[in-house]
């Protein structure tokens, strides 16, 4: 970790729950004694790598000094800790331009009446996919994550869509 100390296991373990139970990062800092980058950095380590399939879980478990640990163990453990291996909530990949744009249209659309919305044509979409893997993946999360954003498989990037297009026809 460059000049400073390595931080071990058990801190680390104590970053995690520290922010996944809701504290600030400075005091998550002052209780496991590293600095808020540390605790910082650590968090997002975690969250980047708790997608990973339980076999890859147990094996890095494994290859430390201790007795090998059972597959059946470690998912016991997981869900002791609420934390359960789901499909990922698809999701459209959306920059903050393109949810501020999303957000101007609701407001500038909320007080159409039921008629008006009648009108509105709504277009269905396929999709196929030209440069990646289009196989289920899982992620590792608690029941009320289903939405965070490192818990989601993102949609978009190589993806070709079909009459995505929201037509509105006005019949005057």
């Amino acid at each position: 970790m460059g000049k400073c100390k390595d931080v071990t296991e058990c801190q680390k373990e104590a970053i995690v729950f520290g922010r996944a139970y809701g504290l600030i990062v400075s005091e998550v800092s002052g209780f496991v004694g590293v600095s808020q980058r540390t605790v910082q950095r650590v968090y997002k380590q975690w969250c980047n790598t708790r997608g990973h399939e339980t076999r890859q879980l147990l094996q890095s478990v494994n290859e430390g000094p201790s007795q090998p640990v059972r597959e059946r163990t470690l998912r016991r453990k997981l869900h002791a800790m609420n934390i359960w291996s789901r499909v990922p909530r698809k999701r459209p990949l959306l920059t903050q331009a393109h949810k501020a744009e999303r957000l101007q249209w609701a407001r500038n659309h909320r007080m159409w009446a039921v008629a008006v919305w009648r009108n509105v044509m709504w277009s269905d979409e396929s999709r196929f996919c030209l440069y990646s893997n289009d196989a289920r993946r899982r992620v590792h999360r608690r029941p009320n994550e289903a939405f965070h954003l490192d818990c989601g498989a993102r949609s978009g990037s190589s993806l070709r869509r079909v009459c995505d297009v929201l037509r509105v026809f006005f019949l005057l």
